[in-house]
């Protein structure tokens, strides 16, 4: 049964490959390839965005609360799921979300500031 499911899969990829070839097909090399997005980042938007880290990294550390610092700290960079972080800093899952969801208003503003 598994080998009949890898025959049939193998098929749509190749079929799936082949159209695309023959969509492409007689069609200007510049046109098809201008489509293509490029992966690399300017510098220009790498210095933005580093600069907008840095804004959103400083309002984070100037948030009163240090319960609303540790929380989105614990969430965003450490990756922590809501009941750890509350079992963490002794807090409902509600007052957690609470916190995180009011200090990422905070960074959005801050983000949306530095436009």
């Amino acid at each position: 049964m598994n080998y009949l499911r890898t025959i049939v899969r193998n098929l749509v990829i190749t079929r799936v490959r082949k159209e695309g070839v023959e969509n492409t097909a007689g069609s200007d090399f510049e046109a098809v390839t201008a489509e293509i997005a490029d992966d690399q980042v300017s510098p220009e938007e790498n210095v933005a965005s580093r600069e907008a880290m840095k804004r959103i990294v400083d309002a984070i550390a100037a948030m009163p609360d240090l319960r609303q610092r540790q929380a989105i700290r614990m969430y965003h960079f450490e990756g922590l799921k809501l009941r750890e972080i509350a079992v963490h800093l002794d807090l409902s899952l509600t007052r957690v979300h609470g916190l995180i969801e009011d200090g990422m208003a905070i960074c959005d503003r801050v983000r949306k500031e530095g436009q």
